[in-house]
C-alpha cells in the first residue's frame, strides 16, 4: 500500500513537512514516496506510476521551480562569498572564478531537485485537489502493490 500523505488537521505538522521535503529531495512522488519523479536525465514523468499523482501540470507551472532554483543558488553564492572571504587566503579573482563556476554549474545540476521540491510544496499546500484527471479516478493504480 502507498504511504499517502493524508489531508486534514495535521496538514501543517512538522512531520508532514519533513516527509514531503524528504520525498522531494529523493526525487520521489510527494504523495506516496515510492514513484520516481524523473524518467531519465532532466525529463520528469507525466504522473506517478504508483499512485497516479499528476506531475505534469499546465503551461507555466514550473516557473515556481525556477524561483526555488534561483533562491537556492543565491544562498549558496552568498554563503560561498563569506566562506571564501573570511575562511581562505585565495585571491579575489580566484574567488570570483570559483563562485562564477558554482553559479553556472549548480543551477543546472539542481534543476530536477527544484522541480521536485516545487511539486512537493504544491502538494503540501494544495493537497490532492489536482492529483488525477476525472478519467483516472476510477481506475486502479498501475502498480499492483498499491
Amino acid at each position: 500500500m502507498c504511504g499517502h500523505v493524508r489531508r486534514g488537521d495535521d496538514m501543517q505538522s512538522p512531520g508532514l513537512v519533513t516527509t514531503v521535503l524528504g520525498r522531494s529531495l529523493r526525487l520521489r512522488c510527494p504523495r506516496c514516496g515510492e514513484g520516481k519523479f524523473l524518467e531519465h536525465g532532466f525529463t520528469n514523468r507525466r504522473d506517478c506510476r504508483i499512485c497516479r499523482l499528476r506531475f505534469e501540470r499546465e503551461e507555466g507551472y514550473w516557473t515556481g521551480a525556477i524561483y526555488v532554483n534561483l533562491i537556492t543558488t543565491q544562498f549558496l553564492i552568498i554563503g560561498g562569498v563569506f566562506m571564501l572571504m573570511f575562511g581562505t587566503d585565495l585571491g579575489l579573482w580566484t574567488q570570483i572564478s570559483l563562485l562564477a563556476a558554482v553559479g553556472v554549474i549548480f543551477p543546472v545540476c539542481f534543476y530536477p531537485f527544484s522541480k521536485s521540491i516545487w511539486l512537493g510544496m504544491d502538494y503540501f499546500f494544495t493537497g490532492a485537489t489536482w492529483a488525477q484527471s476525472p478519467s483516472e479516478k476510477d481506475s486502479p493504480p498501475l502498480d499492483s502493490r498499491s
